[in-house]
């Protein structure tokens, strides 16, 4: 029995809805707790900066750094997806 082109497009399109849906997306708590977190996170980054009197085009550099650095963090420790 031949395939029909019909049938490809309606696999195609159920396979493409179960490729992009999330396995599981981050609540309200979680987006909340990462924010503190990196809010800490860049705070200390800033204290350093400030403790070391490193010139501002280091700081800028340190903090920008910091911000997915931070993010990275959040999802090893599985704080954040």
């Amino acid at each position: 029995m031949p395939i029909l082109d019909e049938d490809i497009v309606e696999n195609k399109d159920e396979n493409a809805l179960d490729q992009f849906s999330p396995t599981w997306s981050a609540t309200p708590l979680q987006n909340f707790l990462t924010s503190i977190f990196l809010l800490v996170f860049l705070g200390g980054a800033l204290t350093i900066c400030s403790i070391l009197n490193f010139n501002t085009f280091f700081s800028i550099i340190l903090c920008s750094s910091v911000g997915p650095l931070g993010l990275s963090i959040a999802r090893k420790l599985k704080m954040y997806p």
